[in-house]
């Protein structure tokens, strides 16, 4: 996330994308301010193409996760995964379909999350969309995020 400052208003880069907050009084050229600022303002630096990309072909098998760091969520939608190919191939097709329906509603969820804007990488830091706008930091700081 970078920080560029022009008159009353600065610009969070989200991603490869920008967007606009108003002015904050943080240093841009200070590293320690970036981590001063709520995860409400702040932007991961994953590339928000990718993970819905990843999200929508591989969303089963969890890969998106892995790729923002969640890496427990990853190795649950793993495990859902080897759940259901497992109860189909023992013959418990009532587990296998349930699995497999949790699976694929989990990966529904995540998809839409990531498509609004409101999905979460490894550190917290949201995975936005192009000229998605981001919270001012004083407004996430008096609403106690």
């Amino acid at each position: 996330m970078a920080l560029r400052s022009s008159g009353s208003q600065a610009t969070l880069k989200c991603g490869s994308h920008a967007a606009e907050v108003w002015a904050m009084p943080y240093r841009s050229d200070s590293p320690a301010q970036h981590s001063a600022l709520p995860l409400d303002a702040q932007a991961s630096d994953k590339s928000y193409a990718m993970a819905v990309v990843l999200s929508a072909v591989f969303g089963f098998v969890g890969v998106q996760h892995f790729y923002l760091g969640r890496w427990l969520e990853g190795l649950l939608d793993v495990g859902l995964s080897i759940g259901w190919v497992a109860g189909f191939a023992l013959g418990e097709p009532v587990i296998a379909i349930g699995l497999l329906l949790l699976d694929i509603g989990h990966s529904f969820v995540v998809t839409i999350m990531l498509l609004t804007g409101s999905f979460r990488d490894g550190d917290g830091l949201l995975v936005c969309y192009p000229g998605q706008k981001l919270k001012h930091p004083m407004e996430a700081l008096h609403h106690g995020r």
